[in-house]
């Protein structure tokens, strides 16, 4: 039985943002996965605009790259976590228009 890959860092880029700005956000796992594996994406609550619930690493990949947006009237700092086969990363930012 393959060995069971891990979240291992989320990346997310630019680290420093301000409101309503776009960000890039990469994951990587622990290893290549043989087959599709579904990522679960959690995040700061109200931080996020448009943060998806499921990502998915392609079948031989490590990694999975998406979009996501600085909500306006968001804190000063935001996180991202991603979850699969009970293992955790995260990754965060600071904003520079943040209350």
């Amino acid at each position: 039985m393959p060995r069971q890959v891990l979240p291992w860092k989320v990346t997310i880029n630019p680290a420093n943002v301000t409101e309503n700005q776009s960000v890039t956000v990469t994951v990587e796992l622990t290893g290549v996965t043989p087959t599709a594996q579904d990522v679960t994406i959690s995040g700061t609550a109200g931080f996020w605009s448009g943060l998806p619930s499921t990502v998915t690493v392609p079948a031989n990949g490590s990694t999975v790259t998406f979009n996501s947006t600085v909500a306006s009237g968001s804190g000063p700092a935001g996180g991202i976590t991603a979850q699969c086969n009970g293992g955790t990363a995260s990754g965060s930012v600071m904003n520079g228009s943040g209350k």
